[in-house]
């Protein structure tokens, strides 16, 4: 069993991952990855036993309310709320503060890096240059090089899941 969850766990994570490049590359987290997140939780909840797969389900309940929140006050992206709803599953009450501090942390990390880009106009100088650098233009680094003070918040999803995932209680049942 515990060779089987921390498969499924490794699957989501590299779902997670996939997203912080879609978000870099093009500012925007793809509804497929976010579901298969959530799909990948049910073989895992399997493994909990009832009682801590209630617990999940509370805590991804709570998480869609708070980010459902943000997005319709325009605080947060639409596809970052479906993805951390998404994560959720996978936390438990414990696991949520240590996750919700790491990607604040990781978020101002790089809500700090866009300033100092836009402040800098490094980006916009290298931009006429070397367009291959700067990737295609709905993305984090284009968006930059315009001036735009925007956070690929998939980043820091994706960070607090690579140091919360290893620290969630995996199932132990027998």
């Amino acid at each position: 069993m515990l060779v089987f969850a921390l498969v499924l766990q490794a699957t989501a994570f590299l779902l997670v991952a996939i997203a912080a490049y879609e978000d870099v590359r093009h500012m925007r987290i793809r509804n497929d990855l976010s579901v298969g997140v959530a799909v990948l939780f049910i073989p895992y909840a399997l493994t909990l036993g009832m009682h801590d797969a209630l617990i999940h389900i509370g805590c991804a309940a709570l998480v869609l309310a708070i980010t459902a929140t943000l997005f319709f006050t325009k605080m947060f992206g639409g596809g970052d709320a479906k993805m951390l709803a998404a994560l959720a599953l996978w936390l438990d009450f414990g696991s949520l503060p240590l996750f919700a501090v790491t990607m604040a942390m990781a978020g101002g990390a790089l809500a700090l890096t866009a300033l100092l880009f836009k402040q800098s106009q490094i980006l916009s100088r290298v931009a006429p240059r070397f367009p291959a650098l700067i990737g295609p233009q709905d993305g984090w680094f284009a968006a930059l090089a315009r001036g735009e003070a925007v956070v690929p918040y998939g980043v820091a999803i994706a960070i607090a899941t690579a140091v919360t995932f290893p620290m969630t209680a995996l199932p132990v049942k027998g």
